[in-house]
């Protein structure tokens, strides 16, 4: 009976609407199971994504970003036909946004922590603790930096978030590794942006369990693991004693001699 409805509409109405259903096709099912990649692209839609509810009653699910290759990126996440919306912003530069409808993927959302009005009071994603990388990976992606100070060949990596819940986690996170950082809280018109901050071999060290995290599973951010490519091939200046963490998470991944090389080369600028 669909075939021959779908014929008749065809006949009637040319391809054009078989095209639109084309592009209106997506994987709602996505995150009904949570591995490694579901984990990083949950930490993407924390960033850049949000969740609501529309005067009408469609249940969107939203991601927008400066950088096309991300939104390209999570519209074949969704195995997605939808069609990447473009805008202007005041600086000239260019915003993509991709939308897709659907109440049980939003219900699926909702119960993976992703809130209505998100950006002040997101908490900690509902994760298996061994999925923490691969979310706070797709995390620095979207709302992170990773910038170097050429003069001095200082290293910073910076995980941002306007939800104090979130920070507190993160910070968790970190502190329970033994990972030292600083933090930052910028004031904008919206509110407090909260900011966490690792330099030098930290930053290395605390980069490349995320990037191993996703290793053979996902493509990150081409643009932003350019540069920690470069950071890792840094040499570093020579810095403070390293802390006994560090010398045991470096001998587990390197030689003797390239350990050794590494402690001294360290460049931290606490």
């Amino acid at each position: 009976v669909l075939e021959k409805i779908r014929s008749k509409v065809t006949s009637d109405y040319g391809s054009k609407f078989l095209n639109q259903e084309k592009r209106m096709l997506f994987n709602e099912h996505t995150f009904d199971t949570i591995g490694v990649k579901e984990s990083y692209y949950l930490g993407l839609l924390y960033s850049d994504g949000c969740v609501c509810k529309t005067t009408g009653g469609r249940h969107m699910i939203n991601f927008g970003s400066n950088d096309l290759s991300m939104v390209e990126s999570v519209r074949d996440f969704f195995k997605s036909h939808n069609k990447i919306g473009k805008i202007r912003l005041v600086n000239n530069k260019n915003h993509y946004r991709i939308s897709f409808s659907s109440k049980y993927l939003y219900k699926s959302m909702l119960k993976l922590g992703l809130l209505d009005k998100k950006s002040r009071i997101i908490d900690a994603p509902v994760i298996n603790k061994q999925l923490t990388e691969p979310f706070l990976l797709g995390l620095f992606d979207g709302d992170g930096c990773l910038s170097r100070n050429k003069r001095i060949n200082s290293w910073k990596a910076c995980i941002g978030t306007g939800s104090k819940k979130l920070y507190h986690w993160v910070l968790k996170y970190i502190d329970t590794k033994g990972y030292s950082r600083s933090c930052e809280v910028r004031k904008t018109k919206n509110g407090n942006f909260f900011i966490v901050v690792l330099t030098g071999i930290t930053a290395l060290v605390f980069l490349t369990f995320l990037y191993k995290s996703v290793k053979g599973i996902i493509i990150p951010l081409d643009r932003k693991m350019r540069v920690f490519q470069k950071m890792g091939g840094s040499n570093f200046r020579k810095g403070p004693n390293l802390f006994c963490w560090e010398k045991a998470i470096l001998k587990s991944n390197l030689s003797h001699e390239e350990c050794f090389i590494k402690i001294l080369a360290d460049t931290r600028n606490y």
